[in-house]
């Protein structure tokens, strides 16, 4: 289930932030291939103009585009990054400068998956009456999370299938929100930890919070532990016992414990189980797998067991865990 991804530039566009953005998606497909190389990559990202030609950013840096708005299908989600308007006048000269745009987005923004946008982008919707509220209305909204810096305020405003953020600086964080809708919370953490950003936890989440998948939790590489995860990792796939792992690093069981609980604080099976965890929420959320083909591709032979573990460890059954993604 990959989502396509249509990144809107235009003339004038900030190259740093459109190139972030699309940098989320590059990683999260990296993560997500390398917990599992058979798995199609989460998300099919496109950089689109108006007219389909060519722009140069604020820097003078040439931009090369994929094509026009009409790459955009339904469905799709399309991220807008708007440059700063202070006023009715510079809004004005804004929708000059877009004029394709505001009106393919009063054609197709209901078939939008998603249209995600910073505060210049949600000016953009109001003038053309697309905010259920009226601009000023929404205006105020934004400036009153502009004025308030806690992490509660990232998301901004959400208005059907459209996500708003204050601040320009948090378009990342909205491209993180993005990923975390439709590949899970837990997963967006880790493509943030990927990146060394920022991405706020959630203590309601329910889902484990400290497993970085495809990394290492010690920062020696050379350390006993960290080739045992880099050796579980490339296994998953298969079943995994802790003797196996003492005896690919050519250590007994009891000292390879000793030195993952010493180092991490868990024991090697506790690891194990974690990866298998991650690692299947991930399948859940962003394939179409049965159930028992995810079992397999996790490394377990009962499919009963991992769903009971499943559900120890997330407080839902894979299945409502699944749901939340496919009802988006």
């Amino acid at each position: 289930m990959t989502c396509r991804v249509a990144i809107i530039a235009y003339e004038g566009c900030s190259a740093g932030v459109l190139m972030s953005a699309a940098d989320v998606f590059s990683h999260a497909n990296l993560l997500a291939q390398s917990l599992d190389p058979q798995m199609e990559k989460p998300f099919h990202v496109q950089l689109v103009t108006q007219d389909g030609a060519s722009v140069r950013s604020s820097n003078g840096y040439p931009l090369p585009v994929n094509g026009d708005l009409s790459l955009i299908q339904p469905g799709d989600i399309a991220l807008f990054h708007g440059t700063p308007l202070a006023d009715e006048e510079q809004t004005r000269q804004a929708l000059r400068r877009w004029p394709s745009l505001t009106s393919w987005l009063q054609a197709n923004l209901p078939q939008l998956r998603l249209f995600a946008c910073n505060y210049s982008g949600s000016q953009l919707l109001g003038e053309q009456g697309l905010w259920q509220a009226s601009p000023p209305s929404i205006r105020q909204r934004l400036m009153d999370m502009f004025k308030d810096n806690s992490s509660s305020s990232v998301m901004g405003i959400q208005a059907e299938n459209v996500l708003c953020v204050p601040l320009n600086t948090s378009f990342v964080d909205l491209c993180m929100s993005v990923v975390a809708r439709f590949s899970g919370s837990n997963f967006a953490r880790n493509v943030a930890r990927e990146m060394a950003v920022d991405y706020p936890l959630s203590p309601a989440d329910g889902f484990l919070s400290r497993n970085i998948l495809g990394s290492s939790l010690v920062g020696n590489a050379n350390s006993l532990v960290s080739r045992a995860e880099a050796w579980i990792q490339a296994n998953l796939s298969r079943e995994v016992k802790v003797e196996d792992v003492a005896q690919q690093m050519a250590v007994s069981t009891r000292t390879l414990i000793r030195h993952f609980q010493e180092q991490i604080n868990q024991t090697p099976q506790g690891y194990i189980q974690q990866l298998r965890i991650e690692k299947c929420k991930l399948l859940l959320a962003t394939t179409s797998l049965k159930f028992s083909q995810i079992v397999d591709r996790c490394g377990y032979s009962d499919e009963s067991a991992l769903r009971k573990l499943f559900k120890k460890t997330c407080q839902v059954s894979p299945s409502e865990y699944r749901r939340q993604f496919t009802d988006k």
